[in-house]
């Protein structure tokens, strides 16, 4: 059924059998659209949670970050509700690494799964302005006059290559996912895989990851050597939990255990506010060496 919507929704038409006779509605507005995504999200996650509760109890549960796998009464069993009609929301801290993961009814969706989600989503909902953010990111990487930067899943919704680029930084940015058009916007993986670049910063993408270390390891691939990463995000804490697209809580020593799987080299973590952001380096002589594969994620809001 959700794949009949997303095909309906976007062809803009729905045929639907009366009498034997066949009839083709061919326009929806928007209203009518955003109707029948928001009410088939709420049937399917409120299903999804009826069979949860029974598969869940008594299970055993692998953390993704340090690969540790014990039983569901082990874990700090956090619950909260999401507010995009994706019913509840069950995630684990893992007491060895520290992370917060889950809920697992989105972790183990499958690519194509993944993405019918957030083409959902992102029929009704829209991301704020976050250029300040995403600047203040892009200096957390020292740049230099002379280098190539690259804003990982840069979206639609902020500014931040047209002002960078404006003041005179070489700044390209990547997206996969949602339509963006412009001369420095790469969407698609071959060509970002011929290309190199000096540092590589986003907001608010990391804790969406559905294997963070594997999807940093290869944006890691894209550094020059002793290039600088930047991820900034509010979820390097328990925060804005919400939404069951937040996949990751980066608390404790998650993130210092990623970095170090990666053989990074740790630079600095500043929290302002509601600001978090975390740099690190790539080593001179990084055995890093692999490409992106088609299925890595890209701005997932």
């Amino acid at each position: 059924m959700y794949s009949v919507a997303a095909y309906a929704i976007d062809h803009n038409d729905i045929t639907f059998s009366f009498n034997h006779k066949c009839h083709k509605i061919t326009i929806l507005n928007e209203r009518t659209i955003q109707k029948i995504i928001r009410s088939l999200v709420n049937i399917k996650w409120k299903i999804t949670d009826q069979l949860d509760q029974i598969l869940l109890q008594n299970s055993t549960i692998r953390c993704p970050i340090c690969e540790k796998s014990q039983k569901r009464e082990e874990y700090r069993i956090l619950i909260s509700e999401c507010i995009f009609l994706g019913g509840k929301l069950e995630r684990y801290q893992c007491p060895d690494c520290d992370v917060i993961f889950g809920p697992l009814k989105m972790l183990n969706l499958d690519k194509t799964s993944l993405d019918l989600e957030y083409r959902f989503l992102y029929r009704f909902y829209s991301e704020g302005d976050t250029t300040d953010f995403e600047k203040k990111t892009f200096f957390e990487l020292n740049p230099k006059v002379n280098g190539k930067y690259l804003n990982y899943g840069c979206g639609k919704w902020s500014r931040c290559i047209d002002e960078l680029r404006s003041e005179g930084w070489n700044v390209y940015g990547y997206e996969p996912y949602v339509m963006v058009s412009g001369e420095y916007i790469i969407d698609d993986i071959e060509t970002l895989n011929k290309m190199k670049f000096d540092g590589i910063f986003s907001n608010n993408l990391i804790e969406h990851m559905q294997d963070p270390i594997l999807e940093i390891k290869q944006i890691v691939n894209l550094l020059l050597p002793g290039g600088i990463i930047a991820h900034s995000t509010s979820c390097f804490e328990y925060s804005i939990e919400y939404s069951r697209f937040h996949l990751f809580f980066f608390t404790g020593r998650s993130f210092n255990y990623i970095l170090n799987s990666l053989n990074l080299i740790r630079l600095r973590k500043i929290i302002q506010g509601e600001y978090i952001c975390v740099s690190a380096k790539k080593h001179e002589n990084s055995p890093l060496n692999f490409f992106i594969q088609s299925d890595c994620s890209g701005d997932q809001k």
